[in-house]
């Protein structure tokens, strides 16, 4: 079977075995993403564990979040991006727009009526001074909260937003359709040019929005990040382009291996000297280091860490696709339970999570190796709970 029939196998309306199979196990590092936050406490959730740990479990916290959050979205949109094209020109403007409405539009509203409540509720068991949950209900639903109260589905919003951007651009000047220019052969200058793009735009807007800042204002369940998404939004209009000009088909599996295993080779060296190196410098210049100067600002530190995101960004999910084209391009039954009930498993995880470290509160444990015995546990138990929710038909037609 030749790179074309491989990679174009289909599993039902339209969809592609390896794309698939490459969203379930992002959805599986996302879920795995919270529980490093729950446990080592950088980031943006709706519990965190207060547990001391040592220099060595920080650090390996630290290396999770940092390595996944360099890449896992960036490749997630770039495969949305890939996926629009067709459809768009299958259904025509108007109903794909309708049809984004729908898909991205009820789960946001289920989330932020029903779920992120629930997630709020389930965290407060273990806080004392909770709040009522009436009254907090009611100022929620009051002072127009619940509109930046979307969780993890700030995601589905931003899809939203590009997707019907798009649309609406092809509506109004039109664009290749697939595969008019024929195959493109890949070359080493065209990624490394997308990650300088993402590099540069991710420096100048971490000018305005340093990484890791909410965005609008700082609230429980606002976790859009503004400052991450320069590689998001370049990476969906690339998926877009490669889709046009049947890319992902054309890629040798040698040159895409390259720059995973060279990404990996120099990447994560460097990612553990930008610290230090920053700290000498800041010494040498009689100043306090400042971990923070990585985040944002317009600062050696910033352009550092944005140029090293990109590069990592591209060479992972360059060499993530290629292998899952070529060694992770089918749907057995696991497989395709899992591609069945991913978006299911996004959508539903934070309660489901968060109930699971509440009630695992009292357990004594290493963090670090807790995080990972939870993982264990309660990735499968979010993938059976959304196995389960489908069974309803509207979860089942929206959540899936």
């Amino acid at each position: 079977m030749d790179a074309q029939a491989r990679s174009m196998e289909e599993t039902g309306a339209g969809r592609v075995a390896y794309l698939d199979n490459l969203r379930w196990f992002i959805v599986i590092l996302v879920v795995v993403m919270h529980l490093n936050v729950t446990y080592g406490g950088n980031g943006l959730w709706y519990y965190k564990e207060q547990a001391g740990y040592g220099p060595l479990s920080g650090l390996m916290f630290g290396l999770y979040g940092s390595l996944t959050q360099a890449w896992f979205m960036g490749l997630i949109c770039f495969i949305s991006g890939y996926l629009v094209p067709p459809s768009l020109e299958r259904k025509g403007t108007l109903p794909f727009i309708r049809g984004r409405l729908a898909r991205l539009g009820v789960p946001m509203l289920a989330y932020v009526a029903v779920i992120h409540p629930l997630t709020i509720w389930i965290a407060g068991l273990a806080d004392p001074a909770a709040p009522d949950m009436a009254g907090w209900y009611a100022h929620y639903v009051v002072s127009l909260d619940f509109l930046s109260s979307l969780g993890p589905l700030w995601f589905l919003m931003l899809l939203l937003i590009l997707s019907v951007a798009y649309a609406l651009w092809r509506a109004a000047f039109g664009g290749p359709a697939r595969r008019e220019h024929g195959r493109a052969e890949v070359r080493h200058w065209w990624v490394a040019a997308v990650a300088v793009v993402i590099a540069v735009s991710a420096f100048l807007l971490r000018g305005v929005v340093p990484a890791g800042q909410q965005f609008i204002k700082p609230l429980p369940g606002n976790f859009m990040q503004v400052g991450f998404f320069a590689s998001y939004v370049v990476l969906f209009a690339v998926g877009i382009l490669c889709r046009g000009h049947d890319v992902l088909d054309g890629i040798d599996h040698r040159f895409g291996m390259r720059w995973f295993r060279w990404t990996l080779i120099f990447g994560i060296p460097l990612w553990f000297l930008g610290i230090p190196a920053s700290a000498i410098v800041a010494e040498a210049h009689g100043a306090t280091p400042d971990i923070g100067a990585f985040f944002g600002g317009f600062r050696w530190q910033s352009a550092f860490y944005a140029t090293w995101e990109a590069f990592f960004c591209v060479g992972v999910s360059l060499g993530l696709i290629v292998l899952f084209r070529d060694r992770f391009n089918g749907h057995g039954k696991l497989a395709r339970l899992l591609s069945r009930t991913y978006f299911g498993v996004y959508v539903f995880h934070p309660p489901v999570i968060v109930a699971g470290a509440v009630l695992a509160r009292g357990v004594e444990m290493p963090p670090l190796l807790k995080m990972y015995v939870m993982a264990a546990v309660l990735v499968p138990l979010c993938f059976a709970a959304s196995l389960g929710l489908r069974q309803v038909p509207v979860i089942r037609r929206y959540f899936t």
